[in-house]
């Protein structure tokens, strides 16, 4: 269910960072900004593992804060993702994933700064943000 709320944003965000690695590209775009809400932001949060629903249920329960790193819930006013993308010296891309500014883990084996691969992020972006045309028709 939370790839429907994903899938065309991870996709555009995923088309944005190909144009800008293609040196053909014709888009001269430097930033790219969305804006949203809780309700777009908070499946994100889910398949970056920074919640999960039964941490929030328990806090709803109990009327709680979170206990424990990646339980967050709801996203805090102003709350963000943001993918950051580089070429190293090799002419190497990685994208860096930051959730209010500090890195996440995006894809299944980051480098030591905890940047993807360009490769390895979009295989993680397709794995779980992403549906397939007729997934998403459907």
């Amino acid at each position: 269910m939370t790839k429907l709320f994903t899938t065309r944003m991870a996709q555009y965000i995923l088309q944005k960072l190909e144009d800008k690695m293609n040196p053909d590209s014709p888009s001269k775009l430097k930033y790219a900004g969305l804006s949203g809400h809780e309700s777009n932001l908070f499946p994100f949060m889910l398949q970056y593992k920074l919640t999960n629903l039964d941490c929030i249920i328990n806090n709803l329960k109990n009327n709680t804060p979170p206990p424990v790193k990646g339980c967050e819930t709801p996203p805090k006013f102003a709350s963000n993702l943001m993918w950051e993308l580089s070429q190293d010296n090799q002419s190497n891309w990685y994208v860096g994933t930051f959730f209010n500014g500090v890195l996440i883990k995006s894809c299944e084996k980051p480098n030591d700064d905890m940047y993807c691969t360009f490769e390895d992020f979009q295989k993680f972006m397709q794995q779980n943000f992403i549906l397939s045309d007729d997934e998403f028709n459907e």
